[in-house]
């Protein structure tokens, strides 16, 4: 059943039709009397999810909404298809009901815990559906993205220049990581095709190693190689390069913009060599509890290797200070003019 026949087989039982097509969602808003009912169809690089939302106050028959749900079902077999019902959006009555439709199509009520939360890209307010194989397999491939995670954790508390963090601009889509490797950028994204679950190295872009994973060792057994080795021949390539990549994420963390992060820079150079500011700077940044910048409006005070850079933003000065007593007295002073 196409598009068109689904909305005429709806018109004719009385519902009036409304469908949407953007970048993320296909969804279908069908109104009649005082109810109301919305069908969105998200697609992840990992599962289909289908939100089912009763907004009106009457019921939809089950013919009508196994219809409706057969037409989402349909050429989704590459990839497991969730139901998701917002647990907050239903009344007990509706709630049974639907439930029960939907347990009529074999699909079962998940246990969801904070790991496949996570995993799933879902919030902890939704109730999620699924037939038997697609649980199982979602159980695998939470098995496997905490293995990736642990894994990336692992590398980041024990290399010092190995850094990685989630593609925040893509969250809801896909499971991607940008992951520094000793100054090699790459990211790391699992996926599941034709219902396989896959790793996929890329670099600039371009696909560099791709993995069938089957059980969370295989992860290890991968990705830490490839790790491994990247790590082993970057040694050689940086004794003739210089980095300033956790010099610019400590900036960032201390909310430094562009033009007094270069003049920090430059400050630093008096004292340090570049490959020395990079090794600090990547040490704050993965302190537990890094030193808060104390500001005012008009000087704030960062702290580098147990000492400060003291940035004027009136007279656009960046003053590198070393001793402890002339640090305090600068910071008193600065909180002594918070307004």
């Amino acid at each position: 059943m196409n598009k068109e026949q689904l909305i005429e087989t709806l018109n004719l039982k009385g519902w009036s039709v409304e469908c949407e097509r953007n970048y993320a969602w296909f969804r279908i808003k069908i109104e009649k009397e005082i109810n109301m009912f919305e069908f969105g169809l998200f697609e992840t690089d990992f599962d289909y999810k289908l939100l089912i939302r009763n907004i009106g106050k009457d019921m939809i028959e089950e013919t009508e909404f196994q219809i409706i749900l057969q037409f989402f079902q349909q050429k989704k077999e590459d990839k497991p298809l969730l139901l998701i019902l917002p647990s907050n959006s239903l009344n007990m009555t509706r709630e049974y009901a639907i439930e029960t439709y939907i347990k009529n199509k074999n699909y079962k009520k998940m246990n969801v815990d904070d790991q496949m939360v996570e995993a799933l890209k879902v919030t902890e307010h939704v109730c999620l559906y699924a037939k038997d194989e697609t649980i199982k397999q979602m159980k695998q491939f939470t098995v496997i993205f905490t293995a990736l995670k642990n894994l990336l954790q692992t590398n980041y508390n024990q290399t010092l220049f190995f850094d990685y963090n989630e593609n925040d601009l893509a969250r809801r889509k896909s499971l991607e990581f940008f992951v520094n490797i000793n100054y090699c950028v790459v990211s790391v994204k699992i996926t599941i095709e034709e219902n396989i679950i896959f790793l996929s190295l890329y670099k600039e872009g371009i696909v560099k190693e791709k993995w069938e994973i089957k059980q969370e060792q295989d992860v290890q057994t991968y990705l830490q190689s490839y790790i491994d080795k990247v790590e082993q021949n970057q040694r050689v390539r940086n004794l003739f390069q210089t980095h300033t990549y956790f010099f610019d994420k400590y900036c960032a963390l201390n909310g430094v913009i562009s033009f007094f992060s270069r003049r920090m820079y430059e400050t630093l150079l008096t004292t340090y060599d570049s490959k020395e500011i990079e090794r600090i700077a990547a040490l704050h940044c993965k302190e537990k509890e890094p030193k808060k910048r104390i500001e005012n409006n008009m000087k704030y005070i960062c702290f580098f290797d147990q000492k400060a850079l003291l940035v004027s933003r009136t007279e656009l000065t960046v003053t590198f200070i070393e001793d402890l007593r002339e640090i305090n007295k600068h910071i008193k002073e600065i909180e002594k003019n918070i307004c």
